[in-house]
């Protein structure tokens, strides 16, 4: 039952993070007296309204705790599917023949309004790598945008251009870069080893540079 709140929490800090059509995922810090544990659901607002996330890890400090939720849409990857085989279908029966021939009843519900014909054959996966997960899942063969909405799942076309801007310092409310150039390489020696004796040749230049 979702219509209550069991426990009242007051995190510390809580960030939801969306991609689109990929993760969904809840951070929260709390003190040490919360009475909160791995697999319990934490509903929190989000901009689509209170949402349902998972516990699936947790870490523990001396100043707090730490936990780390995935939306419940992803309880669907405990779920099974043996076969299920679609055949010049819209969106909408391909997702809904992925969740009907689920091996474990479960309560998500979906719809679409993506109307292209495709056919494709799921063989022993869970219901979110068909949704999401595999090179031909539902939403590579489709296209379309995956809304998540508790026990709701709704993959609506790809949107219009409605001429709508985002800019900095006037509805861009604020932005932060992470730079990182640790990993960046600007030199690189190939070698390649040849011959029965594994000799080691380089490049006459030695070098490549970018």
């Amino acid at each position: 039952n979702f219509n209550h709140n069991e426990t009242i929490l007051n995190p510390i800090s809580c960030f939801i993070t969306e991609e689109a059509n990929g993760l969904y995922e809840l951070e929260a810090e709390f003190a040490k007296s919360a009475d909160i544990t791995e697999g319990d659901i934490i509903k929190a607002p989000s901009p689509r309204g209170e949402q349902s996330f998972r516990i699936y890890k947790m870490k523990k400090s001396l100043k707090g705790k730490t936990v780390y939720a995935r939306h419940i849409f992803y309880d669907l990857s405990k779920n099974f599917i043996v076969n299920v085989e679609v055949n010049n279908a819209s969106g909408l029966t391909a997702i809904q023949s992925v969740l009907n021939n689920c091996e474990t009843d479960h309560g998500f519900v979906a719809t679409s309004d993506v109307l292209s014909q495709k056919s494709v054959i799921y063989t022993r996966i869970n219901p979110v790598q068909a949704i999401i997960g595999e090179e031909n899942s539902i939403l590579n063969l489709y296209g379309g945008n995956l809304i998540r909405d508790n026990f709701a799942i709704n993959i609506k076309a790809k949107g219009t251009d409605r001429g709508y801007e985002i800019r900095m310092g006037k509805n861009l409310l604020g932005i932060d870069a992470d730079i990182d150039e640790s990993s960046v390489k600007t030199r690189i020696y190939p070698t390649v080893v040849l011959g029965n004796n594994d000799t080691t040749y380089a490049l006459p230049e030695k070098y490549v540079d970018s």
